[in-house]
């Protein structure tokens, strides 16, 4: 088998190289951005904390391999990709939540062409608000996004930002402040993200827990 390269520097290829025997002419690799790594490791552990989090729950948790489509969508010449998906279920009702990690690289306004928050959420809004997402995956029952992010200050902007975008406020957008994956990047643990309190812009009811 041919050796898959991730993440690796010059020097950690020569290492392998020179101590480990490996050749690495013929190997697939992939060079990414450190950012990007970091974002992948947070959006993993979110993900596999969530399904942990399920355990001994009166939920039943549906990964996203078993959604059974693509959660990418297309909305109106524009395609959307979250960072990951799954349902939640019970005996009595079900819901379908959408997830997005936000390490804070990219600009929350942009008047070019450049991906924003706003944006984003502007594409959520019609996945959701508009039900496009319950034709893409065949589903009657209802929807969350579960928006993490890595300051405190950066949730309260967010939150503002939802605030102008649905005057009457906006229920299915949820937020989470996660500093374990900021500028002090942790290693990650298994976290408590189903009962955490989320923040919303939805007067009714400004937070909100899964579990």
């Amino acid at each position: 088998n041919k050796p898959f390269l991730y993440q690796l520097s010059p020097k950690g290829e020569e290492y392998l190289r020179d101590v480990e025997g490996l050749d690495f002419t013929n190997a697939p690799a992939i060079k990414r951005k450190h950012q990007d790594f970091e974002h992948e490791v947070m959006s993993s552990a979110i993900s596999a904390s969530c399904e942990l989090n399920t355990l001994n729950s009166k939920y039943e948790f549906t990964p996203q391999h078993e959604l059974g489509v693509s959660i990418n969508m297309a909305i109106e010449g524009d395609t959307l990709k979250p960072d990951g998906a799954f349902r939640l279920s019970n005996l009595r009702n079900q819901v379908l939540v959408f997830r997005e990690e936000d390490r804070g690289t990219e600009p929350l306004f942009s008047k070019a062409k450049r991906k924003s928050i706003e944006a984003n959420l502007q594409l959520w809004k019609k996945a959701i608000g508009g039900g496009i997402y319950k034709d893409h995956f065949n589903v009657k029952h209802g929807a969350l996004l579960l928006f993490s992010t890595v300051r405190q200050s950066r949730m309260e902007r967010i939150l503002d930002m939802i605030d102008s975008m649905f005057p009457n406020g906006c229920p299915y957008i949820l937020l989470q402040n996660r500093p374990e994956f900021g500028w002090n990047f942790e290693s990650p643990q298994v976290l408590n993200v189903l009962g955490t309190k989320c923040f919303r812009s939805y007067k009714k009811s400004p937070y909100f827990r899964f579990l």
